[in-house]
């Protein structure tokens, strides 16, 4: 009908019909400008194992340590282990666990075997790899780096785990974010 009577007569009954906005997909420049930004956890947020499960899987389909089989992942989120992993760190002098801002779970890296040799490079890779998708599903994932061997030592004993991890991941939502970011090098400051 030319007066678009049955349109209106739908929206009458049934009511409008809402458009969903659709996000555009995250783009690499966009999620490497969120990488560089400095971020708190929301401890409110309570992470699902899924998500650490959809983290881990990324590096099946990478040339990552992990998707050769020389990495293994251990993944904390439930409330006792966290409790141990908390307890752990709070002898770290990691400014992130100084500053009382904990993770609601993380992810450890560990070799898969005594005699496995970790390439740092491949796990850059794997990192990497789950730094990005943890931005894409809007997490953010702070590497804790000035661990002492000793304190890596000390959570494999609490956790139990069969060898010592190489490399602590947090992984929480971002509840704030600062805009500046980091400082961040030039295309010209990088050239020789």
């Amino acid at each position: 009908m030319a007066d678009n009577y049955l349109e209106k007569r739908y929206e009458e009954v049934f009511g409008r019909k809402e458009t969903q906005k659709v996000s555009p997909k995250a783009s690499l420049d966009n999620l490497l400008v969120k990488d560089i930004q400095e971020f708190e956890f929301d401890n409110q947020y309570k992470i699902h194992p899924r998500q650490l499960d959809t983290l881990v899987s990324v590096n099946t389909r990478s040339a990552s340590g992990a998707a050769n089989g020389t990495l293994r992942f251990r993944l904390v989120w439930e409330e006792g282990e966290l409790n141990l992993m908390r307890t752990a760190l709070s002898g770290s002098s990691e400014s992130a666990v100084l500053s009382g801002q904990m993770a609601p779970s993380y992810i450890l890296l560990c070799p898969a075997s005594e005699h496995a040799s970790v390439d740092m490079l491949q796990l850059g890779m794997c990192v990497q790899n789950m730094k990005l998708k943890a931005l894409e599903m809007g997490l953010a994932l702070r590497l804790y780096t000035s661990f002492s061997p000793s304190l890596l030592q000390q959570i494999q004993q609490f956790l139990q785990l069969p060898l010592c991890p190489c490399i602590v991941l947090g992984i929480g939502k971002p509840s704030h974010t600062n805009a500046e970011g980091l400082p961040v090098a030039t295309l010209s400051d990088l050239k020789l």
